[in-house]
């Protein structure tokens, strides 16, 4: 079965908010610590990677995700509306009992296959950029903490470890990694040879189930600037 959409791609945007507001306080705190940057850079090696990651994520990274979140939608309504029509078609044409497929039917599925497929690319691309960003922030908090726990007793806490709270957020961001991936695999597999439609190939393609996940992507990603909205407050107010 050829892999045309899954909503995995937008499961960043449904993580809840509670999880964003201890993310976005752990930002908080360590821009507060920046007038001591030397002196914890002294004892925590990681602490370079972490203060310039909570850095790149107050002034790209989260506003990265709201604006993905607006062309990933824009994305998902564009490919609901390129196959609603084309499925109502195959449908027939299955339905129809012939094994035949029309060379207008043909033509069309190449064409948004095709398309799908220029679509998709720059949107796979600036999400596992921005998932990739969002992983190593993770980590580096992840080291920090570790190297701060090894310090207890001699070091104030600057912070409490983020622990399990990262564990769904670092989930998400491996789905959607994998899962364009997979998408754009089978999308240039299958355009990099030449294309036979048969009623056997209209089946593996799975339209409804890619309509249903489009549909899926649409409503978790067009909430997600409302859901994370006033955010920012907690990079300056994290206490």
């Amino acid at each position: 079965m050829i892999n045309l959409a899954s909503s995995s791609v937008s499961d960043l945007f449904t993580i809840p908010v509670a999880e964003w507001t201890v993310i976005n306080k752990r930002v908080g705190q360590v821009l507060a610590t920046t007038n001591i940057k030397d002196y914890i850079s002294s004892l925590l090696a990681g602490y370079p990677n972490l203060l310039s990651s909570c850095e790149q994520w107050q002034s790209s990274t989260f506003s990265g995700l709201i604006l993905h979140s607006k062309v990933l939608s824009d994305y998902a309504a564009q490919a609901i509306s390129n196959f609603n029509g084309l499925n109502e078609q195959v449908k027939q044409e299955i339905q129809s009992g012939s094994q035949n497929v029309s060379d207008s039917l043909k033509q069309e599925i190449i064409h948004l296959l095709q398309k799908l497929s220029t679509d998709t690319a720059p949107i796979a691309a600036q999400s596992n950029q921005l998932s990739t960003t969002v992983l190593n922030f993770l980590n580096f908090n992840v080291t920090v903490d570790a190297q701060m726990a090894s310090y207890k007793g001699t070091l104030d806490t600057f912070w409490e470890p983020l622990g399990n709270n990262i564990n769904e957020l670092e989930t998400a961001a491996g789905h959607v990694t994998g899962t364009w991936s997979a998408i754009t695999d089978d999308l240039n597999f299958v355009l990099t040879q030449p294309i036979i439609v048969t009623i056997p190939f209209l089946q593996s393609l799975n339209i409804d189930g890619a309509i249903l996940s489009w549909q899926n992507i649409q409503k978790e990603s067009i909430g997600f600037p409302a859901l994370t909205a006033g955010q920012q407050q907690y990079w300056t107010n994290p206490f």
